[in-house]
């Protein structure tokens, strides 16, 4: 439990993820569907299962929504690390991209590959 704490919270982590976010909002995917499968195939290594990907749209539309009402909290959390912010991303969906990205990246199947 608490090397799970470190991982989801530790600056590092979270630039990491939110690098891999910038990585697929700017891919050529433009759907979250898309970039969902994008995201958990660079992460995983594999496809998501039509489960786990309406999981993940729960949980970055539930994101989405929080961060759209506390715009102080989106820019706090892609502010952290050194990586430059790019200008042509919105707060708000880079902000809910990180949180997903940071889960995908403290999944079990994730840390533990043989």
């Amino acid at each position: 439990p608490t090397a799970a704490l470190a991982l989801l919270n530790d600056v590092q982590f979270v630039e990491a993820a939110r690098s891999l976010a910038t990585r697929v909002l700017t891919s050529e995917q433009t759907t979250d569907h898309d970039r969902l499968q994008l995201a958990f195939r660079l992460v995983v290594g594999r496809e998501a299962t039509a489960h786990e990907l309406q999981r993940l749209q729960l949980g970055l539309a539930e994101d989405r929504a929080d961060f759209a009402t506390d715009d102080a909290a989106a820019k706090a959390l892609i502010s952290q690390g050194e990586l430059a912010i790019p200008a042509n991303v919105d707060p708000v969906e880079l902000a809910s991209w990180t949180v997903l990205a940071n889960t995908l990246l403290n999944l079990d199947e994730t840390l533990t590959k043989p």
